[in-house]
């Protein structure tokens, strides 16, 4: 394709006359979230975006507290003039079942295969040292070397009966300082169509009316 008017330079790929549909309603554009993990600084500065947080707390929600404080306190500083909030959002995996001992029998197989990715993700880091990612060294060490056990009792993850899960969300919450919405991942680790079907509709039925507010 020939270079053109209105045409985006691309070293891969050439575009012209391109829109996208349909035009977001929001200005000056929708909603953007950012994902943070361990460097103190990638929180300030969505913060100071003003953007967003995405947050997946591996490590206790009690440690994430202080991450969330410098991201808020950089977001006021930016936006507080504008009457614009922060915006938290957690990812979490969630395993509901009958009992906490079926609910654990089915997190111990899939959190370990959940863990088991991001430590492949990570694995570059397990001898490499940067300024610029604190914290990212031999993190895929510390993914192999953590039990799923350690991961929902400590609030990684959400896992149990009905009523265990309600404290619990409710404990994570109060922990990490209150978040705006969590994003519930259900089918993590290859998880089959069953059991995951299963956590969903425990949870709306019996979990999401005494959550709704927290």
């Amino acid at each position: 394709m020939d270079r053109g008017e209105g045409q985006r330079a691309d070293p891969f790929f050439s575009y012209r006359d391109v829109t996208g549909l349909p035009r977001p309603t929001q200005q000056p554009h929708p909603p953007v979230w950012g994902a943070a993990v361990r460097t103190p600084e990638n929180f300030a500065w969505l913060g100071t975006e003003g953007l967003g947080l995405l947050i997946t707390p591996l490590i206790s929600p009690h440690e994430f507290r202080d991450h969330l404080t410098v991201y808020r306190d950089a977001f006021e500083a930016a936006h507080g003039a504008s009457g614009l909030p922060p915006r938290v959002t957690a990812s979490l995996p969630l395993v509901v079942a009958e009992t906490d001992e079926a609910a654990e029998e089915i997190a111990e197989t899939y959190l370990r295969r959940y863990l088991d990715v991001w430590a492949e993700a990570v694995n570059a880091w397990d001898r490499r040292e940067s300024s610029a990612y604190r914290g990212y060294s031999g993190f895929g060490w510390m993914l192999r070397g953590l039990q799923a056990e350690k991961l929902y009792t400590e609030g990684g993850a959400i896992v149990g009966s009905p009523a265990t899960v309600i404290d619990r969300i409710r404990a994570f919450n109060r922990h990490i300082g209150g978040v705006d919405q969590i994003l519930w991942q259900i089918d993590f680790g290859a998880m089959p169509l069953p059991k995951a079907r299963q956590t969903l509709e425990l949870f709306c039925d019996q979990v999401l009316p005494e959550v709704t507010t927290l």
